[in-house]
This record gives C-alpha cells, structure tokens and sequence, in this order.
C-alpha cells in the first residue's frame, strides 16, 4: 500500500482533516488504497532532519530524493 506522509515543523491543526478530504476527492481512501503519516517535529528542525533520514531509510533512492526535495521545500523533478 503506499504512503503519503506530510511533514511539518509544527502541529498540523485543520490541515489534517483537509489532507485526507483532498487526498479522498483524488481517489485515495486512508487504510484501503493508501497509508497517511503525520509528522511534525515541535518546530525543531533538528527533529525535522532526522524524522525526514528515519523516512527515507525505509525507501528507494527516487523515494529518498522526493523527501528530502520536500523537506527542503523543493519542487519535485518530474519523473514521468
């Protein structure tokens, strides 16, 4: 099943409830076609880094170039 995982420094309040409403209207339902992980890292970004090589650890190397690009605040490249 794949992951999405969203990464923030601080809480994600609100935001989480419309992660999964958007991510829903794009056919993806959390626990049947896709796993949803929120991250957040109390505003340290010592944290950040290291939640971010706890992820990408688990991953292949395109996985890992997209969370690091994303933790950085990067556009993705295109790999399609």
């Amino acid at each position: 099943m794949p992951v999405v995982a969203f990464l923030r420094r601080g809480g994600f309040g609100n935001l989480e409830a419309a992660l999964r409403d958007g991510l829903k209207q794009g056919g993806f339902v959390e626990g049947q076609n896709v796993r949803i992980e929120f991250l957040y890292s109390d505003n340290d970004s010592g944290r950040l880094q290291q939640i971010v090589a706890e992820r990408c650890s688990r991953h292949s190397g395109a996985d890992r170039e997209g969370a690091a690009a994303r933790a950085n605040g990067r556009a993705l490249p295109d790999t399609s």
